[in-house]
């Protein structure tokens, strides 16, 4: 199952890039979400091959999610693979620039079932794939606020 969504920022891509690799400020907004996150990849920047490992409580179970980066290509692209016991996913945000000051963010969302179970729960996700896409908009449009103040802070 894949959605999409894109929004416009009043900001540069190359500050758009170091918002969104902005790993202390990241980490910490996970955590705020309830989000238990361990860096398995160590210390340094967003790179290509850093991994993360995240708990989780979702509709009453504790999941755990392992990601890595798998592209980084700044200030462009960054692509974000992971698995869960039940699903893969890739999340694929890219920013395009519209202006000097104001860039597009498209985010391509990929989930693939690898259980039985999670193959049905994908297939009723698709008879509401109207309401996911709003949800996933709106959740976009208040990321896309919320990086457009920590640009302005950087």
């Amino acid at each position: 199952m894949r959605l999409t969504s894109k929004t416009d920022i009043d900001a540069t891509p190359e500050a758009l890039f170091a918002a969104m690799t902005d790993l202390d400020w990241i980490e910490g907004l996970a955590r705020r979400g309830g989000v238990r996150l361990e860096r398995l990849s160590g210390t340094g920047p967003v790179a290509r091959g850093s991994s993360w490992q995240a708990g989780l409580r979702l509709r009453g179970k504790d999941r755990t999610i392992v990601s890595q980066i798998e592209a980084h290509e700044p200030p462009r692209r960054l692509l974000l693979a992971g698995d869960t016991v039940s699903f893969s996913f890739l999340v694929e945000p890219t920013l395009i620039p519209l202006s000097r000051q104001m860039t597009r963010v498209a985010l391509a969302i990929e989930i693939k079932p690898l259980t039985f179970g999670a193959r049905i729960m994908i297939q009723t996700l698709k008879i509401g794939k109207s309401r996911l896409q709003q949800r996933l908009d709106r959740r976009l449009e208040m990321a896309a606020r919320m990086l457009k103040e920590r640009v302005s802070r950087i």
